[in-house]
């Protein structure tokens, strides 16, 4: 037996059935014309693939590396064994695999119509036995025949219903083959399409490449630019600044000249005074040498006098110093006195923080064990220590308003420079005290009218003379303030807020 391949588009092969026999040569299929199997389709390679016997009766296909493929059953294979019944496609050119004979001819279901005595042989045969009567051999006879009738009716409906069945099944195959072209289209149509999709890439990928390089390129420029630019303004300020110091050394260049004049005006002769041109600086400078040509000359004249009286002006100078430092002398034990006084404000708040504390946990311990306590007695006996405590508030503010006296009075002593920096931080230091112990000064705003409840809070003086520095203190009475001659200092919060020194003010009328 073979197999032979019918052609489903005759457009593609010719109508006609190729057979397929055991062999030992491989049957070519292609578009090629020296193919033992020629499709002449624009589809199908050159060398599209290859037929082999690989068995009595087996025979594969086999794919030649084509370029739309090669199908068994509308799947893509590169080898697979073929069977009658199977539909093999070579790109858009299908076939149908079919079972003939081995002499190479094959019997088709048209043949089969056209011999229906054949296929009543095949199928049936009908036997007359020997010595039988005539009757019943002829009623048998008839009998067989109406048999063979209604078996050929069978075989024709038969053979027209698979007529028809193949006809919707070769339509549909054509359909599918219309539509597995159209598919093939659009896989092409995809593939060229991705083949754009791939090269603009490749181009977007190049020119955001070129992009990026370009902003890096601009990004180098911007640096550099602003590099040039720091150093284009720092040339500027300098330049600047050199133009206006040359400017203020003309200046004080000129005004030297002009003391030096003034100083020395009653020494230097009217031939070596000149008008003075402000934007001329080499006539400065040649002024100025010759003012100080002029000046050396009345010191030389002046120098045995120097030494005639030099040695008392040495003497007084040397006074002065001493002076100057036994001040320095009084100022410096004045720190260490103050330091003192402070170590030992620190060490009785301390020792009051201790005291308060042990009473607090003894009292609460107490309260604990349920022993009565007389309450106003313990609150006598913690009322000691609370005066003790603003006594003691009341001794840092008076200490704190003399270091501000001081610092206000030597501040700009360039010989007391470091001594002032120590008195700012012990100041500083006394301060942050008052703070931590909840101490806060307070003040009134000018222009505040005086009533009865002002009376704990404020205490109204009076100038002792006129245009003096010295008040005395008056009793309380309503009026308007005018100046507020020292601050007041609370501790505490609230109406629990007890006043360590009134505020001091000046009233309108209260003035003499």
């Amino acid at each position: 037996m073979a197999l032979l391949l019918r052609p489903l588009q005759p457009a593609h092969y010719p109508p006609g059935e190729f057979p397929i026999q055991s062999g030992d040569r491989a049957l070519s299929v292609g578009r090629d014309h020296a193919s033992d199997l020629c499709v002449a389709d624009a589809s199908v390679s050159t060398r599209h693939a290859r037929i082999e016997a690989v068995g009595e009766r087996v025979f594969e296909v086999v794919d030649c590396g084509s370029s739309n493929g090669t199908f068994v059953n509308g799947i893509r294979v590169e080898r697979c064994t073929l069977k009658a019944g199977d539909f093999l496609r070579f790109a858009n050119a299908e076939f149908l695999v079919a079972e003939g004979l081995g002499g190479g001819s094959a019997v088709t279901i048209e043949d089969a119509a056209e011999r229906p005595g054949t296929a009543m042989d095949q199928n049936e045969a009908v036997k007359v036995e020997p010595g039988t009567e005539a009757g019943e051999s002829e009623r048998d006879r008839e009998q067989s025949e109406e048999q063979l009738h209604r078996l050929a009716r069978d075989l024709a409906e038969a053979t027209a219903r698979d007529q028809r069945l193949q006809k919707s099944l070769n339509e549909a195959r054509r359909e599918v083959l219309d539509r597995e072209g159209i598919i093939a289209g659009l896989r092409y149509e995809i593939g060229s399409r991705e083949g754009q999709l791939r090269l603009l890439d490749e181009q977007r990928a190049e020119l955001q490449r070129i992009c990026n390089a370009q902003a890096a390129a601009e990004l180098e420029r911007q640096a550099e630019w602003g590099d040039l630019l720091a150093r284009y303004e720092a040339e500027v300020l300098a330049r600047t600044r050199a133009e206006h110091f040359s400017s203020e050394l003309q200046a004080r260049l000129s005004q030297l000249g002009a003391s030096l004049l003034r100083d020395w005006q009653g020494w230097i002769s009217e031939n070596s005074r000149q008008e003075e041109d402000p934007g001329d600086t080499f006539a400065l400078f040649d002024r100025l040498e010759a003012t100080a040509a002029a000046i050396r000359g009345q010191l030389d004249l002046i120098e045995p006098i120097w030494h005639q009286f030099g040695e008392g002006v040495q003497a007084e100078l040397a006074r002065q110093t001493l002076e100057h430092r036994s001040e320095l002398a009084e100022v410096e034990s004045e720190i260490v006195r103050r330091r003192r006084d402070l170590e030992a404000v620190e060490s009785d708040l301390e020792q009051f923080r201790k005291t308060l504390d042990a009473e607090l946990r003894r009292a609460q311990g107490l309260s604990r064990k349920g022993i009565e306590i007389e309450i106003p007695e313990r609150f006598e006996a913690m009322l000691i220590p609370k005066d003790r405590e603003q006594e003691i508030y009341r001794a840092l503010i008076e200490r704190l308003e003399e270091l501000d006296l001081l610092l206000g009075n030597h501040r700009n002593l360039r010989r007391l420079r470091e001594i002032v920096q120590e008195l700012t931080a012990f100041r500083n230091h006394l301060a942050s005290l008052l703070e931590d112990g909840g101490v806060r000064p307070f003040r009134l705003e000018l222009g505040t009218i005086l009533s009865p409840r002002h009376r704990r809070e404020v205490q109204v003086l009076s100038r002792k003379g006129w245009g003096t520095r010295l008040y005395s203190k008056t009793p309380f009475q309503p009026g308007e303030v005018i100046e507020v001659v020292r601050p007041g200092y609370l501790v505490g919060d609230g109406d629990a807020a007890v006043v360590l020194r009134k505020v001091e003010v000046l009233i309108r009328g209260g003035v003499d």
